[in-house]
């Protein structure tokens, strides 16, 4: 699980986590951004059998 934003400079910033569940960075980062800032969660999914799944990105905009 990755939460991905753009810095000051355009680059790109975020956490990864080999959890599916939102970190306590993750969290913070989220919530320290200004309303309007948009973000991407990208989601790798392997079954047991170690098969990747295909999951598209979702973006969001945080409102605060």
């Amino acid at each position: 699980l990755s939460i991905c934003i753009k810095d000051c400079e355009g680059k790109n910033a975020g956490y990864t986590s080999k959890s599916s569940v939102l970190t306590a960075d993750m969290r913070t980062m989220l919530n320290d951004l200004p309303a309007g800032t948009p973000f991407t969660v990208r989601v790798t999914v392997v079954d047991d059998t170690g098969r990747d799944w295909d999951v598209p990105d979702a973006e969001f905009l945080w409102k605060g």
